[in-house]
């Protein structure tokens, strides 16, 4: 938090088949296919961590950076100066950034329910 950056991205290491972290961990044990590996599947968890804990430690992050108040108008700031240059592209990036708040908040209202 101390950091407070202008942007972000917590990603999970991905050894994609011709690399030698995969070489070394899989030789020929895997099957599949190279199109399943990007930085959105992470299909392998190479850690001790488990994989929910990971994904859960990922959104507390983004959760208590993205919704710091100095962070969120800095950068609403930024993208909006970009928006008459590149109108096309930021539109999407805000109905996209827009359904993804929803369905957070969604979420949270309904686990807030269960509780």
């Amino acid at each position: 938090k101390r950091l407070d950056p202008d942007l972000l991205q917590v990603g999970f290491f991905t050894p994609y088949p011709g690399s030698p972290y995969y070489e070394e961990t899989f030789r020929e044990n895997d099957t599949r296919s190279p199109e399943e590996f990007s930085h959105y599947n992470r299909i392998i968890n190479v850690s001790a961590v488990p994989t929910e804990q990971l994904y859960e430690f990922q959104k507390r992050f983004y959760r208590e950076m993205i919704f710091r108040p100095s962070f969120a108008l800095r950068f609403a700031r930024q993208r909006l100066a970009s928006l008459p240059f590149n109108f096309d592209h930021e539109a999407r990036f805000y109905g996209l950034s827009a359904k993804f708040l929803l369905k957070k908040l969604a979420f949270s209202g309904e686990k807030a329910k269960a509780a």
